[in-house]
């Protein structure tokens, strides 16, 4: 690089806007010293993106485009914002947007960046209003029971197909909806035992819009024939007079413990839904012997627990 002759032997002061690098002054300017880099930040912002305009608009996505920034150092990408909220990048001057939604309004501006790390200001903001999509899904077909217990139904069906997207699945059991699924499956618990039920599964899109429900499906879950375990460690915890509070472990069941039965002196005299109960006793002062037995939704009775007599006394 060559220097003016004007520079004097105190030094040399520069003020660049980039790197540049200071050889080696000569005897000539009477200044001899290694070479030095004196770097000055980039503070430029690049020029504004111009003309944004948004192309091919669908029912979830739209097209992009502007005409390049201009920058002293040069363009490392553009910032893509949706509703105020940076969603994408990129480096190229066109750029599609696929997370729309039909039948919405959206606001688009697009900003530069350089490789400094400065932005320019946004450009133009630009409305996109998607179409909207009243086309309903496919009827899901092909419905059937996978497999059937006591109390569970396992469906599977063949999918839907719509114009923008399925979002799921409507069960309906006996005309009522029971749950949703995004797959073309589902497993329907705590049935009855032995009884039939009508399914029928409706697909639903991003809009929506509801198709028409599948063919009926009639499923019957299986007898349920096999009793409780018993329940076990019955023990009474306290006597007041002729109340006395029960407490016992749970019995255990194929299907579904609905509750048990209090015996006292042979007679039920009560039922719980939980393994404890405080009952009184319906007789005269004596010896009253207790044990309970559990039932399940089939009503199956298990055998007894094991038997615990206390004598009554009087209030």
């Amino acid at each position: 690089m060559k220097i003016n002759k004007r520079i004097t032997r105190c030094g040399i002061i520069l003020l660049v806007s980039f790197p540049i690098l200071f050889q080696t002054i000569t005897a000539e300017y009477g200044y001899s010293k290694a070479a030095e880099i004196f770097t000055v930040p980039d503070t430029q912002a690049p020029t504004v993106p111009k003309d944004l305009t948004s192309t091919h608009v669908t029912f979830t996505s739209a097209v992009l485009t502007w005409k390049p920034a201009s920058d002293n150092v040069g363009i490392k990408s553009y910032e893509i914002y949706c509703n105020g909220k940076k969603v994408a990048s990129t480096s190229a001057t066109v750029y599609e947007y696929k997370k729309l939604s039909p039948s919405a309004a959206y606001i688009f501006y697009v900003k530069a960046h350089d490789k400094a790390g400065n932005y320019s200001a946004q450009s133009i903001s630009i409305s996109v209003n998607t179409p909207a999509d009243k086309t309903a899904p496919s009827t899901p077909s092909g419905l059937k029971a996978s497999s059937v217990s006591v109390t569970e139904v396992n469906l599977i069906w063949t999918p839907s197909s719509d114009n923008v997207n399925v979002r799921g699945y409507d069960i309906l059991r006996n005309g009522v909806k029971v749950g949703t699924t995004s797959k073309a499956s589902y497993t329907n618990k705590n049935l009855t035992p032995g009884k039939s039920y009508t399914y029928n599964v409706r697909a639903s899109d991003i809009s929506g819009n509801l198709s028409i429900n599948s063919t009926p499906l009639i499923v019957t879950t299986t007898k349920d024939s096999l009793a409780p375990t018993a329940p076990k460690e019955l023990k009474i915890t306290t006597i007041k007079g002729a109340s006395v509070s029960l407490e016992w472990i749970a019995s255990t069941d194929n299907s579904k413990i609905t509750g048990y039965q209090i015996y006292c002196n042979g007679i039920v005299i009560a039922t719980a839904s939980g393994t404890s109960r405080i009952v009184k006793s319906p007789f005269s002062l004596g010896s009253d012997t207790y044990y309970i037995k559990a039932y399940d939704t089939a009503g199956n009775l298990s055998a007894s627990s094991n038997a615990l007599t206390v004598v009554i006394a009087s209030e």
